[in-house]
């Protein structure tokens, strides 16, 4: 599988490997979406794709799941923090962050773990 999803209380990490398809990233929204349900209030979370190797999913699949995003209606406010390294990565990051509009999620984007973790320690 090309993602895992691992949640404690504080952070929902999302950590990509090797090549995404554009299903792959579908079911992603799935998992996502069904994990979300188990909790009052969503945690922050960190999106982390330095170990992505090639992205399948081009715009109309990145609009197809940010779109489902932008309207869901969350039981909060919280933090999206995007690990991309690398200009491919963040090419798609941004992409993602400019259609997922919801004013629910703050999404930035990062080089490193670290830089993402410090933002996310950071309470709005």
């Amino acid at each position: 599988m090309p993602f895992q999803i691992q949640i404690d209380a504080e952070i929902i990490r999302i950590i990509f490997s090797g090549k995404i398809t554009k299903d792959e990233f579908i079911d992603l929204l799935k998992e996502l979406t069904r994990v979300e349900l188990d909790f009052e209030c969503i945690p922050d979370r960190l999106t982390d794709m330095s170990g992505v190797t090639e992205w399948e999913s081009g715009f109309t699949t990145m609009n197809d799941v940010a779109a489902k995003r932008r309207a869901r209606v969350f039981p909060n406010k919280f933090k999206s923090a995007i690990v991309a390294p690398n200009p491919a990565d963040y090419g798609i990051a941004r992409m993602f962050q400019t259609l997922n509009d919801n004013p629910q999620i703050e999404i930035q984007i990062f080089k490193s773990t670290a830089e993402a973790e410090g933002w996310l320690a950071l309470k709005s």
